[in-house]
C-alpha cells in the first residue's frame, strides 16, 4: 500500500503529493501529527531517538515528542495521533488536541497538529523508533531545556513553547 503525504507550500497549503518514501526531511514541507504523552503527576514521557545508523535520522539521540506519525494523505489528524501511539508506545487511546502550529523543522518547516495524552499505564516503545523512554518532571525538562535547548529535538521545543502550559 502507497502512502501518500502532501507538500506544502511556505504556507501551509497543499502544492502536490509525493510517496512517504521520497520526501526529503531537509526540502519537504510536510503535516505531521504529534503526541505528548503525560501522567498524573505531569512528567513529560520524553523518548531518544534511535537510528544511529540511519542518516534520515538527523535527531539521533535527542529527546523528542513521545510519539509522531507523517499525516497521510486524506487522514483525519486525530487518527494518525492513535495511530502513532498504537505503533511507537503500545497505548490504544484518543489523545487531546492541543492546536496546531506551522514551524521550521531542519531547513523545512512542518505542519504540526500536537496532542497530549494524560496516561498512567505501561508504555512499550517500538525501538525501531525510540532507544528508549522515560518520565521527566516538568521541573527538570525546564531546566534541562533552558541550559541547552538543543538536547531537544525542534517539534518538542515548538511544542514546549507553545502548548506546554496546557499539560495539567
Amino acid at each position: 500500500m502507497q502512502h501518500l503525504v502532501d507538500i506544502l507550500d511556505e504556507n501551509g497549503f497543499s502544492i502536490g503529493v509525493k510517496s512517504k518514501e521520497y520526501i526529503d526531511s531537509t526540502k519537504d514541507n510536510i503535516p505531521v501529527v504529534y503526541v505528548v504523552v503525560y501522567n498524573s503527576f505531569c512528567e513529560v514521557f520524553l523518548v531518544e531517538l534511535s537510528g544511529e545508523d540511519d542518516k534520515k535520522n538527523l535527531f539521533y539521540q535527542k529527546y523528542s515528542i513521545s510519539s509522531s506519525e507523517v499525516l497521510n494523505r486524506g487522514e483525519k489528524p486525530e487518527d494518525a495521533a492513535k495511530k502513532a501511539l498504537l505503533r511507537n508506545l503500545s497505548i490504544s487511546a484518543t489523545p487531546q488536541f492541543l492546536g496546531e502550529s506551522f514551524f521550521t523543522f531542519n531547513k523545512s518547516k512542518r505542519l504540526g497538529y500536537f496532542f497530549a495524552l494524560k496516561y498512567d499505564g505501561e508504555i512499550e516503545i517500538n525501538l525501531d523508533v525510540a532507544e528508549k523512554g522515560e518520565f521527566v518532571a516538568r521541573e527538570m525538562v525546564d531546566n534541562m531545556f533552558l541550559q541547552d535547548p538543543d538536547l531537544y529535538t525542534p517539534s518538542f521545543v515548538e511544542f514546549w513553547n507553545k502548548f506546554s502550559d496546557k499539560l495539567v
